[in-house]
């Protein structure tokens, strides 16, 4: 500007935003410690856009651990959904949709590694409301359930090939599950061992001691061994000798 006596100076003016610098630096020092704690855990954790494509808005790092993708690149609109199988797809966005109905959803599907296999995934997602009740935003986790399936798979299949008589019995008195060789030395269908009272097919003068030997189990022992004889499809009985321990579940 120019004064009248045609001498120059600067009007200026100046705010003190010292709080507003300091909250802005607290605010990324948190963020930070965020990142570095989401970082470490197995679980990815997501916020997204409540409109189709559900563009991502937020998604920790460790999502490039488990994906092979950085963060950045799953900011692009329509990135995730293009990864997920082709066959799971309309289910995920179906399931997306409902969360305008109950708030909170789950669903298991197939996601594309940066490798090219497929991982296995399961997401958790609710949708945040604002204070009149209006959708914002959908928040949640996935979880990469690739290797316990494949000890699932593992399992399975043993319980299926073993030659030793393998079951899940459960505190009803029934079995929940049999491999195929129970019906093979019994002679019995998986129909019929699985809807009858495991003392059907039991010597009664093995209840007493068989049930004494279980209630080893519920006391705390973490093995038992025992023997007890079990009747055939064609009336003769055999003896099976046994090794249990207790399931995690108390039904089991």
């Amino acid at each position: 500007m120019t004064d009248d006596d045609g001498s120059s100076f600067v009007l200026g003016h100046a705010q003190d935003v010292t709080p507003l610098v300091e909250a802005q630096n607290e605010l990324a020092t948190a963020k930070d410690h965020l990142d570095r704690v989401l970082a470490a855990g197995p679980v990815i954790i997501y916020s997204s856009e409540v409109h189709p494509d559900y563009a991502t808005t937020y998604i920790s790092p460790n999502v490039f651990e488990q994906t092979g993708y950085r963060q950045a690149e799953f900011e692009r609109r329509g990135f995730w959904t293009d990864k997920v199988h082709p066959d799971d797809r309309p289910g995920v966005l179906d399931n997306l949709e409902k969360l305008r109905e109950g708030g909170d959803e789950s669903i298991d599907f197939r996601f594309q590694h940066a490798n090219g296999e497929y991982r296995c995934m399961r997401a958790r997602h609710t949708l945040v409301r604002n204070d009149s009740g209006d959708p914002i935003s959908i928040g949640g986790q996935w979880t990469d359930l690739t290797e316990s399936n494949r000890v699932t798979d593992e399992v399975d299949r043993f319980f299926r090939v073993s030659l030793d008589l393998l079951a899940i019995r459960g505190s009803d008195g029934y079995f929940k599950r049999i491999n195929p060789s129970f019906g093979e030395v019994l002679g019995y269908s998986d129909e019929d061992l699985l809807s009858r009272p495991i003392h059907d097919f039991m010597h009664p003068d093995d209840f007493a001691a068989t049930d004494i030997a279980l209630s080893n189990l519920e006391s705390g022992s973490s093995k038992i061994v025992f023997e007890d004889r079990w009747l055939c499809s064609d009336g003769t009985y055999r003896t099976l000798a046994w090794s249990a321990i207790r399931s995690e579940d108390d039904d089991l």
